[in-house]
């Protein structure tokens, strides 16, 4: 087990080792949380020896990773979920990535940019609520690669769909670019 934690907060990064002082970021600064991170990867790396390590590509599987899946809600595939959106409902308002020339992002690389059509994601959104699936929805999490290209308009009409068919919703979350 390393010994460190990394506290965030939505102002506050603090990471905290035995070895070195608490670092404490304020969130506006993105770069003094890359250089914090990256030297707390060299402070655990020096001070436990690390390996390096290589893994195996992730390998695809049938199981059914998404409540969405589970629902009859069909993917363009790759659908790449967050690791804090595990239990959101997945929902695929645009395909693609409006950008796509990140020189370290390869996620959208098979998928030209495109945005779905209102009725298309309301049916999306209807299969869910048809399979019983409403009642579990507290998370809903707008894919692909950039959901803020949208018009505010087209987004506004998502949102009010979301609203009218899972009233229980907390949180709506997106990539952004």
């Amino acid at each position: 087990v390393i010994p460190w934690r990394l506290w965030a907060s939505r102002e506050l990064l603090i990471i905290d080792h035995p070895q070195s002082p608490v670092m404490m970021f304020g969130r506006s600064s993105i770069i003094l949380q890359i250089i914090a991170t990256l030297s707390l990867y060299n402070v655990v790396a020096c001070a436990f020896r690390l390996p390096a390590r290589h893994f195996a590509p992730r390998q695809a599987t049938n199981l059914l990773s998404s409540l969405g899946e589970a629902c009859g809600v069909e993917y363009d595939a790759p659908l790449f979920r967050p690791p804090a959106e595990w239990r959101s409902l997945i929902i695929q308002v645009t395909i693609g990535c409006s950008w796509n020339r990140c020189s370290f992002c390869e996620m959208y690389q098979d998928k030209s940019f495109r945005a779905k059509s209102i009725g298309d994601i309301k049916d999306e959104l209807d299969k869910v609520v048809a399979a019983g699936g409403a009642r579990h929805v507290r998370d809903v999490f707008l894919a692909d690669g950039d959901a803020m290209t949208l018009p505010a308009s087209h987004l506004g009409q998502i949102l009010d769909a979301i609203k009218e068919r899972f009233p229980r919703v907390r949180r709506i979350s997106s990539y952004c670019l």
